[in-house]
């Protein structure tokens, strides 16, 4: 009796290959070893698993043997896989990028309420780099690296604005420098994490006509100045409330609405949202 289960990461990938095939063309052709969709499969596995090198590729995917047979990777030799690394152009990934959006936007911007502005999400990530070949991007003793900040608008999952900076600039001090340079619009709906709680930040959003919601941060002391009726069972408290520091109030000097949420998945959440 055959007792296979297709794991995890072939059942995603079963999602993306019917779309992969127009962009393949001649490619494939000869091919033995590896082809586009296999290579596919490998850099994907590498970005899960982050694995940086060849070597490590190869290393790792080795001594899986048999769940790389259950992936369909026939081979995990680093010169394989540099060559079709070479062999394939960026574009048709591209091109596969856009068919997926197409596809399956819907499943992000889909909910069950509707939002009558535009969203735009702030967030950023660490690439890490080489300590030899990048030394120009210094940010700690021993890690050199480099921080991609993105503007993601929630209408249609593309980036409105993408800033390579250093991994020591703040991420706040870039939020700013999108509000400045017009990539932020009046009556749009910021939303970002507590790592660009500012509150000067909070105040240039405010004059610019956009709104902000975020999470809380503990020590964050204010006080109630009215309760709002809630509706939802998932609402824990829904209130206006007005900084209590002198020093905050002078930075911003706006009321605030905080709303204390309950996700039955991910326990308790904070959010304030002006």
């Amino acid at each position: 009796m055959n007792t296979y289960k297709p794991s995890v990461f072939n059942q995603i990938f079963w999602l993306v290959r019917d779309h992969l095939s127009p962009f393949v063309g001649q490619l494939n052709k000869y091919s033995k070893q590896m082809d586009v969709q296999s290579l596919l499969k490998v850099l994907l596995f590498s970005q899960i698993t982050e694995n940086d090198s060849l070597r490590h590729i190869e290393t790792t995917l080795g001594s899986n043997k048999e769940k790389r047979y259950h992936l369909g990777i026939k081979t995990c030799a680093r010169s394989t896989i540099a060559y079709w690394n070479n062999k394939v152009d960026s574009i048709v990934f591209e091109k596969l990028f856009y068919a997926l959006l197409n596809r399956y936007k819907w499943m992000f911007t889909k909910s069950g309420h509707e939002i009558p502005i535009p969203v735009v999400i702030l967030d950023s990530s660490l690439i890490s780099l080489s300590l030899s070949l990048f030394d120009r991007a210094k940010h700690r003793t021993t890690k050199w690296g480099i921080r991609v900040h993105v503007g993601l608008e929630l209408s249609d999952c593309i980036p409105r604005f993408i800033f390579i900076k250093n991994a020591n600039e703040a991420d706040n001090l870039i939020a700013k420098e999108a509000i400045k340079s017009d990539k932020l619009k009046p009556s749009e709906m910021i939303v970002f994490d507590r790592y660009y709680v500012d509150f000067d930040l909070r105040s240039m959003i405010n004059e610019s006509g956009a709104y902000f919601t975020t999470r809380t941060k503990r020590n964050t002391d204010y006080v109630i100045t009215k309760e709002h009726v809630v509706n939802e069972s998932n609402v824990l408290k829904d209130c206006t409330v007005e900084l209590f520091s002198p020093t905050w109030i002078k930075k911003y000097p706006y009321p605030l609405r905080i709303v204390r949420y309950y996700d039955c998945l991910l326990y308790t959440s904070d959010a304030a949202d002006e």
